[in-house]
């Protein structure tokens, strides 16, 4: 991204930058189909990752509008029926088709049409479709496998079964057939396609030619992959790509591998991959990781399993940084035991504070609270302010799925832990202190506690304007304003009201976040609004829209539009009110 698009994207809120990608590719998927009628087939379903499914769910909705057909091809796991049955799906429009075991004729058939083999005995077919139990890769596979062992001779446009066929010793499972074939290759074919099957199911050129450059096999490589692909075990994909054929013959081809060749083999693609992509680590980290981890290189997995989390969290895909946050916890945790190391501690205490918050945001308070105490378990007891900052996010979790007794409680024992005010200044406690207060004042706006408020306002109020950063007095003048609504119930705002969101506007200003630059002017229409200067109360949300819209924030923009609405309704606009409350996208 250059430096002008990186300006544009700086304030667009992670959550809205996820929907407008994913929107976007939506909308090219619907231009593409309106062009000329497509086709879009998604392999291996279960397991895509949740960002995949949150993206194909909206796909979904366009066989319904556009010339375009959806094939979804899964293994029947339950993960993929319920998110099916989840997505509400028109029977009109969508049809299910459970794959069935062959039947014998049909599986005689595959065969015949696979391979027209003059002289196969009666005895032997029946075997062969005895042990298939209607599994067509598994005839498919036995009957490349005959091709290979020479058991079935091709002679021009002719297949023949050799004299020793009645030998044939048909495996009892699709992976010994393949594990077979495998076997069979020449040690050239083998080594490369075991090679193949560590950098993964898809498999970069590049990075396959780099292994054999070290193992002075790089001048045969383009002789050994077309070798492997006439045999069918891969196939070219794109961009100097391959793809094994089938997840089984990459997962046979890995497991033929001694344990301790895998670990060496991930440790060589990861520095390769470092090497050759270096300039884009932060997109391959969840990959890097992976081969770190098999590779039980812990500090290089740690520092990828930071870099995917951190990368996931600033595309809103909380689920994918959830699970590398709980990979990394899990490493600590095996290397060191339950309660970790003194030299680990620090790091697993980040770990479940950042992984209770990704709770918190998903709503799971249960949870977040118990990953939460397991940070406040690591914590020496004279670490007060630690101790009290888990305990608020503890309330914070409860305040996601609105339980606003044992939110209450908590922020009163982490007020209680915190104490008084350190004799000698310190302030980090103060930071602690008011980020606490303020989110208690915020609590106590949400339950109507006027008098509470007011008094953390009091409380607060020198502190803040003395030592807050800028973003707890951005906060703080929010919170002003909202006890003046809580206090004048809407009307006759006085104009400290005013000025206070001035305040917030400028502090908003000096951050340079335009998110609550926009927040700010939306808060001033809505004052204005509710002093019945309309036409100022107009401006003020016209430009709080632009801001709110330009960096997503769905929360200030829902606010602008319903209330510019009630001022073109006050000013007996009715024709602008009703097409604002029935539009479904904000208007200017």
């Amino acid at each position: 991204m250059d430096k002008k698009t990186e300006e544009q994207f700086k304030d667009v809120l992670p959550i809205a930058l996820k929907d407008r990608m994913q929107r976007s590719f939506v909308e090219i998927i619907n231009q593409m189909a309106q062009k000329s009628p497509l086709v879009l087939v998604f392999e291996d379903l279960h397991w895509a990752d949740p960002s995949s499914l949150e993206i194909l769910k909206l796909l979904m909705a366009l066989p319904e509008k556009s010339p375009l057909l959806i094939v979804l091809v899964s293994r029947p796991m339950e993960h993929i029926k319920e998110w099916l049955s989840k997505s509400h799906l028109s029977p009109n429009v969508w049809i299910n088709l459970d794959l069935s075991p062959l039947s014998n004729q049909d599986s005689a058939q595959l065969v015949e049409n696979l391979l027209k083999i003059e002289n196969l005995r009666a005895n032997t077919k029946a075997l062969i479709l005895t042990k298939s139990e209607g599994n067509p890769f598994y005839l498919e596979e036995l009957l490349r496998s005959l091709i290979d062992t020479g058991m079935v001779i091709l002679e021009g446009d002719k297949v023949k079964a050799a004299q020793n066929i009645d030998q044939l010793e048909v495996p009892n499972s699709l992976q010994a057939i393949v594990a077979s074939r495998i076997d069979r290759l020449p040690w050239r074919g083998k080594n490369t396609l075991q090679i193949a099957s560590v950098i993964g199911r898809i498999f970069q050129e590049i990075v396959l030619n780099q292994i054999l450059n070290e193992q002075s096999l790089q001048t045969e490589m383009s002789k050994i992959l077309e070798e492997l692909q006439k045999r069918e075990l891969i196939r070219w994909k794109e961009d100097m790509e391959y793809i094994f054929k089938h997840a089984i013959t990459h997962e046979v081809a890995y497991n033929s591998l001694l344990i301790a060749k895998r670990k060496n083999l991930h440790q060589t693609v990861a520095g390769i991959i470092e090497t050759v992509f270096s300039d884009q680590l932060e997109e391959l980290s969840p990959i890097l990781s992976f081969h770190f981890l098999i590779a039980e290189k812990e500090e290089k997995a740690m520092q990828y399993l930071m870099m995917a989390a951190a990368r996931a969290e600033g595309n809103y895909a909380n689920i994918e940084a959830l699970s590398f946050y709980q990979k990394a916890i899990k490493l600590i945790e095996n290397k060191d035991g339950s309660t970790g190391k003194s030299d680990h501690k620090d790091q697993l205490l980040a770990l479940y504070e950042k992984a209770g918050s990704i709770y918190s945001l998903l709503g799971s308070s249960k949870e977040a609270i118990e990953t939460l105490d397991k940070a406040e378990a690591l914590l020496e007891q004279k670490d007060k302010l630690s101790r009290a900052r888990i305990v608020r996010k503890k309330g914070l979790a409860f305040n996601a799925s609105r339980q606003m007794i044992q939110m209450f409680e908590k922020y009163k024992l982490a007020e209680s832990i915190l104490g008084r005010l350190p004799a000698i200044q310190d302030q980090n406690w103060v930071v602690e202190w008011l980020n606490l207060q303020l989110d208690l004042a915020w609590a106590h706006y949400f339950s109507a506690h006027v008098e509470e408020l007011q008094k953390i306002i009091e409380k607060v109020k020198e502190i803040i304007e003395i030592s807050g950063t800028l973003i707890q007095r951005n906060r703080f003048y929010e919170t002003l304003f909202l006890a003046d609504l809580r206090q004048y119930r809407y009307f006759n705002l006085p104009d400290s009201t005013i000025e206070r969101l001035m305040l917030q506007l400028d502090t908003a200003k000096a951050l340079g976040n335009r998110q609550r630059i926009g927040r700010a002017k939306v808060l001033l229409g809505f004052a204005y609004l509710w002093r019945n200067e309309l036409e100022l109360s107009q401006d003020w949300f016209f430009q709080g829209m632009d801001d709110a819209e330009n960096v997503g924030d769905m929360d200030s923009l829902i606010i602008a539009k319903c209330y510019i609405s009630i001022n073109f309704r006050k000013i007996g606009d009715f024709d602008k009110t009703i097409f604002l409350v029935k539009s479904p996208w904000i208007w200017r």
